[in-house]
């Protein structure tokens, strides 16, 4: 992927996520990312249920991740996107 590439996607994304803040502006909105739910499964349903103000029981599913490599791994020029966009709003796309 090209970092034009990436920069449209990102771009595009957060349009996206902006214009559903936008529609929900009058109401409370919880930001979770896909991240913390994978790092932290058990914290992020519990902070979830907090927000909808529902009982946490126990968090199950079905679904497994499609792509359990890293980052680095799937994606060839890597370490030159990290580079390319290290400074921006996107960098921490890069975390490991």
């Amino acid at each position: 992927v090209s970092a034009e590439e990436l920069t449209e996607g990102f771009r595009s994304t957060r349009a996206w996520e902006q214009s559903a803040e936008d529609s929900f502006g009058s109401h409370s909105i919880l930001h979770v990312s896909y991240e913390h739910l994978v790092r932290d499964p058990r914290d992020c349903y519990e902070i979830l249920c907090g927000f909808l103000g529902v009982p946490a029981g126990q968090p199950r599913t079905n679904l497994s991740q499609q792509n359990p490599e890293k980052l680095r791994d799937l994606v060839s020029n890597y370490d030159a996107l990290k580079a390319h966009f290290a400074g921006s709003p996107w960098a921490i796309h890069f975390d490991e």
